[in-house]
């Protein structure tokens, strides 16, 4: 599987699945330095796999430097637990003031296969309006994070 995706970025570029991945990461790295991941099962385990194994241990409290301008990354929507939801909700807050400076923005990723998974979909729906609480409902940034 790994040398089809390959082969198929080398033939298709950005146009790619690899290719789109790529660009998005591009894309979210300019924008934010938090990215929060909402996924339940294979969803979440898939990327929860590949940050542990190319980030450092303690990538989230490195410096951006340290890093290499790699946003820190939290994951969140696999299970339905309140307390974890409001502490990562209540560390965005705290850190997170001035959506005008790059090192407080925060965007989401939504990872789902059947895009009705209830964990990820409550999830989606809480981060929702955390973001347009700190970016302002109509907000083009809004839409650029989602």
């Amino acid at each position: 599987m790994p040398q089809k995706t390959l082969d198929n970025h080398r033939r298709k570029g950005e146009a790619s699945d690899l290719g789109r991945v790529i660009t998005t990461a591009a894309r979210l790295r300019a924008l934010v330095d938090r990215v929060v991941i909402l996924g339940i099962g294979g969803s979440y385990l898939g990327a929860r796999a590949l940050f542990e194994s190319l980030c450092n241990s303690y990538h989230n409290e490195m410096t951006p430097e340290s890093r290499l301008g790699v946003p820190r990354i939290y994951f969140e929507g696999n299970n339905v637990d309140n307390d974890a939801l409001q502490d990562l909700l209540e560390l965005l807050q705290n850190t997170c003031v001035d959506p005008e400076l790059r090192e407080e923005r925060w965007g989401v990723i939504v990872i789902s296969k059947s895009g009705g998974t209830l964990e990820t979909a409550a999830a989606l729906r809480v981060f929702r309006r955390e973001a347009a609480e700190f970016y302002g409902s109509r907000s083009e940034r809004l839409r650029e994070l989602f």
